[in-house]
């Protein structure tokens, strides 16, 4: 498969484990958070949602 991170969406709950290395390739993120915490870094995702079933297939 050829595609390139900017082709690529990580959804992740954590955002120094799964946002901020998504964001460092260039993908795409989305924040899943679940328990509505407040972020307190400086770690944007382009999304947040508090459950997968927000995301439109």
């Amino acid at each position: 498969m050829n595609s390139s991170p900017h082709d690529a969406v990580m959804i992740g709950d954590n955002l120094n484990t799964d946002i901020k290395p998504a964001k460092e390739l260039g993908m795409n993120t989305i924040w899943l958070n679940k328990n509505n915490k407040k972020n307190e870094t400086n770690i944007i995702a382009d999304a947040e949602i508090r459950s997968l079933n927000e995301l439109a297939i």
